[in-house]
C-alpha cells in the first residue's frame, strides 16, 4: 500500500510539479512533560498541530505526526518560496501562542524548528530520499535555531546528504523570530 508521501510523489511526478515536505520539531516539549505532565505536553502538541493546519489548508495538503515531538506536512505543487513562506508563518504562529508550562518563564515557551525539502520528482529518485533530505534540513535548523529549506535541486545521493546544496537560510527579524528577508 502506498503512503500519502509516495502517492503525492507519484502524482507530482506525473504533473511535473514540485512537492514540498516540511518537518517540524516541537522544542521545549520535554519541559512540559517534566513540569506539568503528559497531559500538558499533549495539549501543547494539539495547539501546534492546529497552527500547522491553519496554514496547510489546500485540499491536497496533508499533516501527519512524525516521531514523539514532531509533525510533517506534505505540500504538493509548492515551490521553495511557498514552502519557506508556510514554514515561517507556522513558526511565527506557534511562537505567538506563547505555549509554556504553568509557572514557567517565557523563555521556556514551546517553539518549532522547521526543516524542509522541495523537489520535482524525477525517475530514479524516491519519496524516501525527499524525507531524508527534509530531516537533514531539520537537523540543520535545530542546530542553528533557524528555518532551513532544501530547494528545487537534485536530491542528494548516499554520502552527499551531509553536503546538501541549495539550502536557503531565513534571516531573523527584529523581534528575534524567523522572518523572510
Amino acid at each position: 500500500m502506498l503512503t500519502a508521501l509516495d502517492h503525492e510523489w507519484i502524482q507530482c511526478g506525473r504533473e511535473q510539479s514540485p512537492v514540498a515536505l516540511l518537518v517540524f520539531h516541537v522544542e521545549q516539549l520535554a519541559k512540559f512533560r517534566e513540569t506539568s505532565g503528559q497531559d500538558a505536553a499533549a495539549s501543547c502538541l494539539k495547539a501546534v498541530v492546529a497552527m500547522i493546519r491553519v496554514f496547510c489548508i489546500r485540499r491536497r495538503d496533508r499533516v501527519f505526526r512524525h516521531g514523539d515531538d514532531g509533525f510533517l506536512a506534505i505540500l504538493p505543487k509548492t515551490h521553495k518560496d511557498g514552502a519557506r513562506h508556510v514554514a515561517t508563518r507556522i513558526a511565527d504562529g506557534v511562537y505567538n501562542l506563547h505555549l509554556s508550562p504553568p509557572g514557567a518563564a517565557s523563555a521556556e515557551a514551546a517553539t518549532v524548528s522547521v526543516g524542509g525539502a522541495v523537489v520535482v520528482p524525477a525517475e530514479g529518485d524516491s519519496a524516501a530520499e525527499l524525507l531524508a533530505r527534509a530531516e537533514h534540513a531539520l537537523e540543520t535548523a535545530r542546530s542553528r535555531a533557524e528555518i532551513w529549506i532544501a530547494g528545487d535541486g537534485e536530491l542528494p545521493r548516499q554520502k552527499g546528504i551531509g553536503k546538501l546544496q541549495g539550502l536557503f537560510k531565513l534571516g531573523k527579524g527584529s523581534a528575534g523570530r524567523r522572518r523572510v528577508d
